[in-house]
C-alpha cells in the first residue's frame, strides 16, 4: 500500500475514498435493516428521507478529506519548490564558479606572458623574465642606501618612497608587471565570500603566489609599500589579506644585502603581521632586530 501511494498517489487516494463511501453505504443499509443486509433495503418511504440524510455526514467527511488534500498538495508543492530553488541555486553557484575559473585562468595566463616578456636594462646589462628581479632589488636598495647615508633626515620610509617613485618611473616594464598582478588579486577580492566559493578564493590566491619566485615576492613586498607614494595602500592591504609573504624567511630579504638590514627591516615593519600569516618566527625575528637598531641609536 505504501508503495502504491508513493508511485500513484492520485489513484491510491481515489481508491481509498471510494472504499470509504462503499463501506459507509453498506453500513447504512445494514443498520436500516436491523443489521441485516438486504437489497433493496426494507425501509418505509417515510424513513428514506432520514436514510438519505445520513449521507450528509459522508459528504462532510469527503469535504474534510478534500480540504486536507488541498493542504497536503500545497505542502508537497512547497517542498518541490524548495527543491527546485535549491537546485537552481546549486546551478547558479556552479556557473559562477565556472566563470570565476575561466576568468582567473585567463588572467593568470596573460600574467605569465607579461612576466616572460619583461626586459630591463640595469647598469648596462639587459635582463629578462625571472632574471630581472634580483638585480632590480639590488638597484633599489643601493639607491635607498646612498640617499640614507647622505641625507641628514634619517626617515627611512620617507627616503624609500621617494626613491621608489623614481625607480618605478625608470622601469616601466616592471610597473606594468605589478599592475597586472594587482588586477588579478583585486578580481579575486571582489568575489562574494560565502561557503560556495570561499575555498576557491583561498585556492586561487595560493595558486597565484605559487607562480612567483622568491625574488618576485621580495620585490613585491617593496612595491606594495612603495606605490603608496602616488596611489593608496590597497596593494599593501591585499598582501596582508592573503598572507602573501607567509612562506618567506627574514633571511631571504637580508642575506644578499648585509649592509642594508636596517633599511629592509624598516620597510617590512610597515606591514601588519597578517602579511606573514602564521609565520611567527618571521615577525618575532623582525621585531627583535628592529629593537636592536633602536637601542644602538
Amino acid at each position: 500500500m505504501k508503495k502504491l501511494f508513493k508511485k500513484h498517489p492520485f489513484i491510491a487516494t481515489s481508491f481509498f475514498i471510494i472504499l470509504i463511501w462503499v463501506i459507509y453505504f453498506v453500513s447504512i443499509i445494514a443498520i436500516a435493516n436491523n443489521l441485516h443486509y438486504q437489497w433493496p433495503p426494507n425501509i418505509s418511504l417515510e424513513a428514506l428521507n432520514s436514510f438519505g440524510g445520513n449521507f450528509n455526514v459522508l459528504a462532510s467527511l469527503f469535504t474534510g478529506l478534500a480540504f486536507a488534500g488541498v493542504i497536503i498538495s500545497i505542502h508537497l508543492q512547497s517542498k518541490e519548490l524548495k527543491t527546485a530553488i535549491g537546485a537552481f541555486e546549486g546551478q547558479k553557484n556552479a556557473l559562477q564558479n565556472q566563470e570565476l575559473d575561466n576568468k582567473f585562468f585567463q588572467m593568470l595566463h596573460f600574467f605569465a606572458e607579461v612576466k616572460r616578456n619583461v626586459k630591463c636594462c640595469i647598469d648596462g646589462t639587459t635582463y629578462g623574465g625571472n632574471e630581472v628581479f634580483e638585480p632590480l632589488i639590488k638597484k633599489l636598495l643601493d639607491a635607498i642606501s646612498i640617499k640614507y647615508q647622505k641625507n641628514e633626515d634619517k626617515d627611512i620610509l620617507k627616503i624609500f618612497k621617494k626613491e621608489f617613485a623614481e625607480f618605478n618611473n625608470e622601469y616601466e616594464a616592471v610597473k606594468y608587471y605589478f599592475l597586472n598582478l594587482y588586477q588579478i588579486l583585486n578580481y579575486i577580492k571582489r568575489q562574494p565570500v560565502d561557503e560556495a566559493n570561499n575555498h576557491l578564493v583561498k585556492l586561487y590566491t595560493n595558486m597565484l603566489r605559487a607562480q612567483l619566485s622568491k625574488n618576485e615576492l621580495i620585490l613585491l613586498a617593496y612595491n606594495s609599500i612603495g606605490v603608496q607614494a602616488f596611489t593608496n595602500d590597497n596593494y599593501q592591504k591585499l598582501m596582508e589579506k592573503y598572507a602573501f609573504f607567509e612562506h618567506l624567511n627574514l633571511d631571504d630579504f637580508k642575506k644578499s644585502h648585509p649592509d642594508k638590514q636596517e633599511i629592509i627591516l624598516n620597510i617590512l615593519d610597515s606591514y601588519e603581521e597578517t602579511a606573514f600569516g602564521t609565520n611567527a618566527k618571521f615577525t618575532a625575528q623582525k621585531k627583535a632586530e628592529l629593537e636592536h637598531y633602536t637601542k644602538s641609536e
